[in-house]
């Protein structure tokens, strides 16, 4: 019986490691239909760009670090040229436009981003932050894309954004999702 206590003992710090800032969680996102998602990533020794996201709530820094960069790069995503699923986030005037207080097209029962509540806010769950069962309401599993694609955590086909990074998008919704 020591055995396992020893092992407890020695993961419960690893454990709490990876429950970082607003209490996010690194698990996988392999099985969207189930609900699960990968909250963050967590690197060791983290990134150069995910620390410089420390105590970022700007969109403008957002923007310039976070969404031109991991969604609004390549012509097949959300860029100004072929916007996915109408989403062009560009730009910061855009983005904000586009994102805050919008109906989601993939769920039009959702906001993409509901000032001041990460939970109620689509683009939480889109980009990992929540789990969809989270969701305010829950979700099953995240939404299909409008070509009826499973689509899963943003950026598509991409490794999930580090948890400093997703901690900025959500630190900035919950500060109200200012156009700043």
């Amino acid at each position: 019986m020591r055995g396992p206590v020893a092992l407890w003992l020695i993961a419960l710090p690893a454990i709490a490691a990876c429950r970082i800032d607003l209490d996010h969680h690194e698990y996988s996102d392999a099985d969207v239909t189930l609900g699960s998602a990968r909250v963050c990533v967590v690197s060791n020794p983290p990134a150069a760009s995910c620390t410089a996201a420390v105590g970022h709530m700007e969109l403008s820094w957002i923007q310039t670090n976070i969404l031109t960069p991991k969604c609004a790069l390549s012509d097949s995503c959300h860029t100004n040229v072929h916007p996915q699923d109408d989403l062009d986030l560009s730009t910061a005037a855009k983005s904000y436009t586009l994102l805050v207080n919008a109906t989601s097209q993939l769920d039009t029962s959702r906001k993409l981003v509901v000032p001041g509540d990460v939970n109620a806010s689509l683009l939480s769950a889109m980009i990992g932050v929540i789990k969809p069962s989270e969701a305010t309401p829950p979700m099953d599993a995240l939404p299909k894309g409008l070509n009826g694609a499973v689509v899963g955590t943003m950026p598509y086909n991409a490794q999930t954004m580090c948890c400093e990074k997703a901690d900025a998008i959500s630190a900035w919704i919950t500060a109200g999702a200012l156009n700043n």
